[in-house]
């Protein structure tokens, strides 16, 4: 009993403490003003009857004559009716037993008449008034808790949403990250192998690239899902070297690098999987048709554009990689990023990316 007592006091105590307060400033300035004390039974009884009426109107009649628009226009004013009877009847009965077991000194025949009933009315209509304000106050906080809770809900389901797509896009990009080239790798761990004993100083460069490479390719990126454009500039320059350590001779190549994008962000591989794309489907052996590179600044967008003769029994698709890295790109950087790729009449084959630099700027989705 005496914790469910001070649990409904815990729920409750600011009513508590505002009828208090509201009941002791009611007794002592009609005290002071008439220089009249009533006795505390009366007091306890009408102040009884008012807090019962408040809540009474507050919590039942109220809700029940506004649960319908339609049924409102008759039952408000019959409820409201109904409630002034009821509280003049009330008090009326109270105050005849009060005078019957002479709590109250009343010397003038107590009668339901015109001058009561005003009196009681005005009393009526002031807790009336305070239980109807009470009323549409507790709806309006109920309903902005309702909106708060809702809105709380859906954001919670938002960033739940968003970690698991950023779960799931940061895993794929690990797995992308992962795949070095079987082919490529295979290819050059046999170049290893065959010029360990006749020309170590190769082998060994390339083992410490390789293993660049691959170190990069496992590491996780940043927060944002990005990384440095200059760290993969660096690692695409160490997958070059390593084409030109097989090929035995240097690269049929057109490299361009603007100096100034090193210090833009953006998401991993793209740059690896497109020079890998150049060699892995490109006709190399054509020295009037050299591969082309180029990573850039152009006022406010970074490009990205690469050219090669395409083999011609291959399709000019690029493969999985590149249909992946656009698919990545469009799902960071949206309608911020334009690619575009074209195979001409000759077999030469393009793929030309556009990104606004003000994208870059930002943190993006991890893809």
């Amino acid at each position: 009993m005496k914790k469910i007592i001070s649990e409904w006091f815990k729920k409750n105590w600011i009513h508590v403490l505002s009828w208090f307060c509201f009941c002791l400033y009611e007794t002592v300035v009609v005290g002071l003003i008439f220089g009249i004390y009533g006795n505390p039974i009366t007091y306890l009884a009408h102040y009884t009857i008012n807090i019962c009426f408040f809540y009474l109107n507050a919590n039942i009649v109220l809700p029940w004559a506004l649960a319908n628009k339609k049924t409102a226009l008759y039952k408000l004013p019959a409820s409201l009716l109904s409630s002034i009877i009821v509280f003049i009847l009330i008090n009326f009965i109270t105050d005849y037993l009060l005078i019957y077991l002479e709590i109250i000194k009343d010397r003038v025949p107590f009668t339901l008449n015109r001058d009561y009933s005003l009196r009681i009315l005005y009393r009526c209509i002031y807790f009336l008034g305070f239980s109807t304000g009470y009323y549409f106050f507790r709806n309006y906080t109920q309903g902005k808790r309702e909106i708060e809770t809702l809105e709380r809900n859906r954001l919670e389901e938002i960033i739940r949403n968003e970690r698991i797509t950023n779960a799931l896009s940061s895993a794929q990009n690990s797995f992308l990250r992962a795949q070095i080239n079987p082919h490529f790798l295979f290819n050059t761990l046999n170049f290893i192998y065959h010029n360990a004993s006749s020309n170590l100083n190769d082998a060994r460069a390339a083992i410490i690239a390789l293993s660049d490479i691959m170190r990069y390719s496992l590491q996780g990126t940043d927060e944002g899902g990005d990384i440095a454009l200059h760290d993969e500039i660096e690692q695409m320059r160490k997958l070059l070297y390593l084409y030109q350590l097989r090929r035995g001779k240097i690269l049929n190549l057109d490299l361009t690098i603007d100096p100034h994008v090193g210090n833009l962000r953006l998401i991993p591989m793209v740059l690896l999987t497109l020079t890998e794309n150049v060699f892995k489907h490109g006709n190399l052996e054509r020295l009037d048709q050299k591969p082309i590179i180029a990573v850039y600044r152009d006022m406010d967008k970074l490009k990205i554009y690469t050219e090669n003769l395409a083999k011609r029994q291959e399709e000019a698709s690029g493969g999985n990689g590149l249909a992946n890295i656009m698919a990545r790109l469009k799902n960071a950087y949206g309608n911020a990023v334009t690619i575009e790729k074209h195979k001409d009449v000759n077999d030469v084959f393009s793929v030309n990316i556009e990104i606004q630099i003000s994208a870059l700027e930002h943190d993006v989705t991890s893809v």
